[in-house]
């Protein structure tokens, strides 16, 4: 409980009230399988009853924790039916591994799953009424990696999200982070920057820094000096003691970001990073994705710009209504759609498409024009045609479409999708 509340140590009181004995940061509770923080819960140090059921409410600085025994939670049927919950022997699994793995034995497991890829998904599914939001959906992470995930709205990218994290649970399949079922005991390894942002708006930023930074593991004073440090680097050396509410869009949204980098967390998922930025604070953000892949972290990036995906992703995921259509290095991908692109260089180059069987699609700059070929269109037949113009051809080049064209011809099902999906 004192590693999950980021506190350096905490009392365990009791529905009798009794007073059981210290607890260290360092050693695990026995017995204490799960914990749930509610940041709204009250009847703070008294007795309550909820469902039925008798608990007791601790207060740890501004968290409530609500503890409960491993067996009440494997027996809540209901609970494991209605949120997906691990299975029966899945648990006994865990259990059978908790009571396997002390001594050297433990060292063993601790080096395994130091060993194991940040994220592994395998054929996951998630239903929210009678629709499949993520359906049959594999992919994994890796060190030292930004993998971008891309999708129209709706896809199922922030379901997938909230799954690796535990915020839900899938239906079928299975997650895998570091080497194991996603839960709380992840979160000194994990940040997580969500679409929607939040800061406390009455507390100052470097406060609120120092208590995410508690909260993933840091002492209170680790983590204080560690988002000073991080508030001056990155320009915020001015707003230490500003309050949420009155840093500028650019500057809370540095704030959050450093508040999800605090712990340098081993994998890091942040949903639309850049969104509504200017350009010299999106490039500050950027840059710090960079240097958080330079030193090892797994950085999962959703974004719906397909410039920023091209530019700072390894490899890609694409889905659309919840299954995957693209899977892997960007190049790799771009090389697939190989033929679906011209540029040409010249005057008087054509650029209404309505006649142009060829192309679909025709874009100028700079004196050149770059057509995006229809399906079954090939670079040789957009030749014949600017022959049958009054074009000077000066160059003419197939290129490797960017990912904004490909995410288009995918999502509309272009057959070449399959080759790397």
């Amino acid at each position: 409980v004192a590693q999950l509340l980021g506190q350096d140590e905490v009392r365990v009181g009791r529905v009798e009230r009794r007073e059981v004995e210290r607890v260290d940061r360092g050693p695990t509770v026995d017995g204490m399988r799960d914990a749930i923080i509610d940041f709204a819960a009250g009847g703070v140090g008294l007795p309550a009853n909820i469902s039925g059921h008798y608990w007791y409410f601790e207060h740890f600085g501004r968290v409530v924790a609500l503890v409960r025994s491993p067996d009440e939670l494997v027996a809540q049927a209901k609970r494991v039916h209605d949120l997906g919950r691990r299975r029966q022997e899945r648990h006994d699994a865990h259990g059978l591994q908790d009571r396997f793995c002390s001594g050297i034995a433990r060292l063993a497991c601790v080096s395994q799953e130091a060993s194991a890829l940040p994220v592994v998904v395998d054929g996951i599914w998630k239903r929210f009424g009678s629709t499949d939001v993520v359906a049959d959906l594999s992919f994994d992470v890796r060190p030292g990696e930004v993998l971008g995930f891309l999708g129209p709205n709706g896809a199922g990218k922030t379901t997938t999200m909230r799954m690796i994290l535990d915020i839900i649970r899938p239906d079928r399949g299975q997650i895998r982070v570091f080497g194991k079922t996603p839960g709380v005991e992840h979160q000194d390894r994990t940040g997580y920057l969500p679409e929607d942002r939040g800061l406390y708006r009455d507390v100052p930023a470097l406060d609120t820094l120092a208590y995410f930074g508690a909260l993933r593991g840091l002492s209170l004073s680790a983590a204080r000096a560690k988002a000073r440090e991080l508030l001056i680097e990155y320009g915020l050396g001015d707003s230490l003691t500003k309050k949420a509410g009155e840093l500028s869009r650019g500057m809370h949204q540095k704030a959050q970001l450093i508040a999800t980098i605090i712990n340098s967390p081993d994998l890091l998922i942040v949903d639309e990073p850049f969104q509504g930025l200017d350009p010299v604070n999106a490039t500050t953000l950027k840059n710090l994705l960079i240097e958080q892949r330079a030193r090892g972290a797994a950085v999962v990036m959703s974004t719906h710009d397909m410039e920023d995906a091209q530019v700072l992703c390894d490899r890609i995921l694409l889905i659309n209504a919840g299954r995957r259509v693209l899977y892997g290095k960007v190049d790799e991908v771009r090389r697939a759609f190989s033929d679906g692109a011209v540029e040409v260089v010249g005057k008087h180059l054509p650029t209404d498409t309505d006649h142009l069987k060829a192309a679909s699609q025709a874009t100028s700059y700079d004196g050149s024009v770059r057509y995006l070929l229809r399906d079954g269109a090939t670079a040789q037949d957009l030749f014949r045609e600017l022959g049958d113009t009054p074009a000077e051809v000066e160059r003419f080049a197939v290129e490797a479409p960017n990912l904004a064209e490909i995410f288009v011809r995918a999502v509309a099902g272009d057959d070449r999708a399959k080759a790397v999906a």
